[in-house]
């Protein structure tokens, strides 16, 4: 269920396997290893990056974020979005080059 516009006025509401897909796509990783539990770099940041563009995109809450992560093998909790969001806007707030144009890149698509 969406939250209501009228508490969110102006939030333009995203589908999560759109945000999902256009992560996969600017990543150049596969759905698959972002659901998996690897903890390879490249992989932890598509998580991170997903997991915080999906809350800011579409304002649900911590567990179905995670629950639309998680996969028959391995369960996303809330803790380990509101993490990944924490971590993401860390590296926001000093300006990490990385992230930063890795996000403007799944803007794009979106």
């Amino acid at each position: 269920m969406r939250p209501s516009p009228y508490v969110y006025p102006g939030l333009f509401f995203h589908r999560l396997d759109d945000i999902l897909i256009a992560v996969c796509e600017a990543t150049g990783i596969d759905e698959a290893d972002i659901r998996s539990k690897r903890r390879r770099r490249e992989f932890v940041t598509a998580r991170q990056v997903y997991c915080y563009i999906a809350r800011k995109k579409t304002g649900i809450s911590y567990c179905q974020i995670g629950e639309m992560l998680s996969d028959h093998e391995h369960k996303y909790n809330h803790a380990t979005v509101m993490h990944s969001i924490k971590q993401v806007e860390g590296f926001l707030s000093i300006n990490d080059k990385m992230t930063v144009s890795l996000i403007n890149e799944v803007n794009k698509l979106l």
